[in-house]
Parts: structure tokens; C-alpha cells; sequence
């Protein structure tokens, strides 16, 4: 059975859900296409010849809209939490876009304008800290009116989706569960809930997937003025922060390094040439430096055995 997936990212997690439930000649019958940029011809036939298409409800117009298809739809409601977040959407002034990474390390998904100000006006990392744990976000953004706008959507988008009652689940268990990663990234206690509903609905068996490595890797702080607003007592003062395979970080480590638009460019480039390319050969070398420039990163070391592991595998094969 071909599912076609349209959306953003949730949607592409869903079509990972799927696609991990079918035998290893059957993943082709899991397809996503990105419903925020223009319709290839290919991705159109793709639909067309889908025996069933799952729909991402949002509440602005996206790029995919008509579907030229007579198969069963079923929707999923979007999620996105712009209350934790209300400085979210902005990438960073600076966010470069190489080749091997074109969005950058700090697109709008991980950008903060409030230090976006700070930063065009000259300020350093000091300041930026310093603006950080100083400032009653929550008040100045009036967080709590942007919670209850954001459920109410929320609500609407769950009841045109099939009741998953997504907003309930926030409100119910925001103040004592990581909900969220960014402000349109979900963790495994929402992923779980919109995989189950959806794939209820659709009667498919999914099992127990990872549901850790489902959304793009990369944690935002929650400001401490809105964690107290809510009431999210587990988020501390060493609370620790993915970005993206470099490792964890505190809060304050976090904006300090957002300030100096920090990453490590080799991380990336090295697993691109690995996973993408399939070039494990160019990809030691880079992964050999990634050791050294991202030493908090737990995935450089397992990656450059991965590669290793391939490299003698291919010798050994004559390849």
C-alpha cells in the first residue's frame, strides 16, 4: 500500500513511522513530499499513484494545495508551540548555508530575533548572556495570551483532523513533560500520540519506533521567566541542550554560543559525505577532526567506526 505523506517535517516523521512497518523491498511505498515548496512533476505522479494520502492541517496556505488524486485522505493536525518560543522564526543574522547544510545551523526554526537585535547592534556574547538572564521575557511577550491563541488554533486544527485532542495533551501535561524541542519540533510523548492517532485511524499496526530520532536534532532553550510561567519545574538552571551532533549544552552555553554563531562546519560535511554521498573513505578524515572540534559530540566516534567498518568491508569485497 503506497501512503503518500504531505507536510512539514511532523509529516516526514509519520513517513518514517510507516516506512518502518514495511519489509526492506517495500520502503518506496512510504513517499513525503514537503507541502511548503513547489510541487515537482515527479512528486505530482507520486501522488497520483498513492493508494492512500495523509494531509498536514495548517491554518496559512501552503504550496502543495490541490491534490490530483481519488485516493483516501487522512489528515494530521500540525503542532507548533510558539509560547515557549515567542522570538522563534528569525534565523540567526549570520546563519551560513553550505553546500552539504543549505538551511544553515540557526534557521528560523532555532533563531531568537530578540538576540538577532543584539547582535546587529554590535553586542557580544557577554551582553547576550547577560540580556538573557536578566530579562522577563514571559512578561514582554506576553506569553500567556500567545498560549491561549495557540491552543484555541490548536484545537480547531485537532477537531478538522479527526479529534486527536493534541491541545488537551499539551495542556495537561506541558508543565511536567518535555513536550518540545523547538517550536515546531515535537518529543517522543506528542510524536507518539499524533503517530497512534493517525496510524489508529488508518488501522496500520506501527509497533514501537524510536520516536527520539524522528524530529531534526537540535534543542532551544526555554527562557527561565516562561518555564516558570508554565510551570515546567523540569526544566533547571543545568538542564542540557542538543545542538544538532555536536553534543549538549547549558542554557547560558547555549545563547553564548548563538551569540558567536557557533557550530562545527566538519560535523556536518562528514556525515553528509557519509550518509548521503556514501563515501566513507573522504569521510574519516573529516570525522578524525570532528573528534577534536566537537568533543562533547557522542556521535562523531560512533560514526568514524561506522565508516571505518565500511571502508575494510569494501576492501575486503574487492570493492
Amino acid at each position: 500500500m503506497r501512503i503518500a505523506f504531505v507536510g512539514n517535517c511532523q509529516l516526514s516523521a509519520m513517513r518514517e513511522i510507516y516506512r518502518r512497518t514495511l519489509a526492506p523491498d517495500r520502503k518506496g511505498d512510504a513517499i513525503y513530499i514537503r507541502s511548503y515548496r513547489d510541487i515537482t512533476e515527479s512528486a505530482r505522479a507520486e501522488l497520483a499513484r498513492a493508494d492512500r494520502v495523509v494531509w498536514q492541517v495548517t491554518e496559512f496556505d501552503q504550496k502543495v494545495t490541490a491534490i490530483e488524486t481519488d485516493a483516501p485522505r487522512f489528515f494530521i493536525p500540525m503542532v507548533i508551540c510558539p509560547f515557549l518560543w515567542p522570538y522563534a522564526g528569525e534565523p540567526h543574522p549570520h546563519n551560513p548555508t553550505p553546500w552539504f547544510a543549505p538551511e544553515g545551523p540557526y534557521p528560523g526554526e532555532m533563531g531568537n530575533a530578540l538576540l538577532n537585535e543584539l547582535i546587529r547592534s554590535g553586542a557580544g556574547p557577554t551582553e547576550g548572556v547577560k540580556w538573557w538572564l536578566g530579562t522577563d521575557v514571559a512578561s514582554v511577550k506576553k506569553v500567556r495570551r500567545i498560549f491561549e491563541i495557540a491552543m484555541d488554533r490548536q484545537r480547531r486544527r485537532d477537531q478538522l483532523s479527526g479529534d486527536y485532542r493534541i491541545a488537551d495533551l499539551i495542556e495537561s501535561d506541558l508543565a511536567k513533560e518535555s513536550m518540545f524541542r523547538s517550536r515546531g519540533h515535537v518529543n517522543p510523548p506528542l510524536m507518539r500520540h499524533m503517530a497512534e492517532t493517525l496510524f489508529g485511524q488508518m488501522d496500520i499496526a506501527i509497533g514501537e519506533p524510536d520516536y527520539w530520532n524522528l524530529q531534526p536534532r537540535g534543542d532551544v532553550p526555554v527562557h527561565p521567566s516562561v518555564a516558570a510561567e508554565f510551570g515546567m519545574t523540569y526544566i533547571k538552571e543545568d538542564t542540557l541542550y542538543t545542538f544538532a551532533y555536536e553534543g549538549s549544552f547549558t542554557a547560558e552555553e547555549t545563547i553564548e554560543r548563538y551569540m558567536r554563531c557557533a557550530w562545527d562546519a566538519i560535523l556536518p560535511e562528514a556525515l553528509y559525505v557519509l550518509h548521503v554521498q556514501r563515501d566513507p573513505e573522504r569521510a574519516i578524515p573529516l570525522l578524525e577532526r570532528a573528534l577534536v572540534s566537537s568533543p562533547r559530540s557522542v556521535f562523531a566516534p560512533k560514526m568514524l567506526e561506522l565508516a571505518q567498518r565500511l571502508v575494510a568491508q569494501h576492501q575486503k569485497a574487492g570493492i
